[in-house]
């Protein structure tokens, strides 16, 4: 939870073990979170007790996946990223402009810092496993990792394997994400759907939006509508909510619509989150500004 400019991290039942002391905070993965201090700003790692498990001394730091962190450090080449263990020892030095997590043994990594700049995957070792030659493509939301064999890239290309290889043919494709539990949205003719990993249509384009599958439920929704609709990997519609998020450790996001928020003359509009279980059901009531996705058991929020 995060009280005035200081976050600190809630249990399922919504209660502090940690409590509100850090500038920003990311969700735990692999036993540790990114935090940034409240001193300093700088960012470091902590334990589930709270505590400082490598200092902070970072720019920017991501979470860990795959025994690896991206960080961006303090002191030498300010601009680049590299890669740190799990103790803090480097295990790449910094070198790139951004730098993202591992997924199946790969971290894609950029060259120049620009959307389509070419970039590469590199190994644990630091190592360029697929040369930087890939056309770019954004990576918001690891959109452009390796997730069940595939990752996307840009140009025509599209989806290729972990050797580089082009794997799945984009044309007819409007627009298309990466994939997770083995589907991935494609937009065709102005309506999403789903393939597999082989590019086959499996759930027919119908909806205006979609999400990707997280516990094998999906959002879908239609703009002219109030509710989003959560469905099954069949397409089986399963239950409504009022703008939910992805599943997560069987908990998701849902917020109420706006409220308005009057502080002295000045009127601002945002929405109350709470979560809700897989049978769309509100189990920690609707009252936050902001709030995080269950990672390891604990959330972070802002009321």
């Amino acid at each position: 939870m995060r009280v005035g400019n200081k976050r600190g991290y809630i249990d399922r039942s919504g209660e502090f073990v940690i409590e509100p002391q850090f500038y920003n905070a990311r969700e735990f993965s692999e036993g540790l979170a990114a935090v940034a201090a409240a001193d300093s700003g700088l960012w470091g790692y902590i334990d589930k007790s709270g505590g400082f498990v490598i200092e902070p001394q970072f720019i920017d730091a991501k979470s860990f996946h795959e025994g690896r962190a991206a960080v961006q450090f303090k002191e030498g080449v300010i601009d680049r990223y590299g890669y740190i263990d799990n103790t803090g020892r480097i295990v790449a030095e910094p070198q790139w402009y951004n730098a993202y997590d591992f997924s199946e043994g790969l971290a894609q990594v950029w060259e120049a810092n620009t959307v389509e700049s070419p970039r590469g995957f590199i190994d644990q070792t630091g190592e360029y496993a697929i040369p930087p030659e890939l056309p770019g493509i954004d990576n918001f939301g690891g959109r452009g990792d390796f997730h069940d064999g595939r990752a996307l890239v840009g140009g025509d290309l599209g989806y290729i394997d972990n050797s580089g290889k082009k794997v799945i043919d984009i044309e007819g494709f409007d627009d298309f994400e990466r994939f997770c539990e083995g589907l991935a949205p494609v937009e065709i003719g102005g309506k999403w759907g789903f393939i597999d990993i082989y590019g086959n249509i499996v759930i027919e384009p119908q909806w205006d939006a979609v999400s990707l599958f997280s516990e094998g439920i999906a959002k879908v929704f239609y703009f002219d509508e109030d509710e989003d609709a959560y469905i099954d990997m069949s397409g089986n519609l399963l239950f409504r909510a009022r703008t939910g998020s992805d599943f997560h450790e069987g908990l998701a996001l849902i917020n109420d619509g706006p409220k308005t928020i009057v502080v002295g003359e000045v009127d601002e509009s945002e929405f109350r989150y709470g979560y809700m279980d897989t049978s769309g059901n509100v189990v920690i009531e609707i009252q936050f500004a902001e709030a995080g996705e269950f990672s390891e058991g604990l959330a972070w929020v802002r009321y």
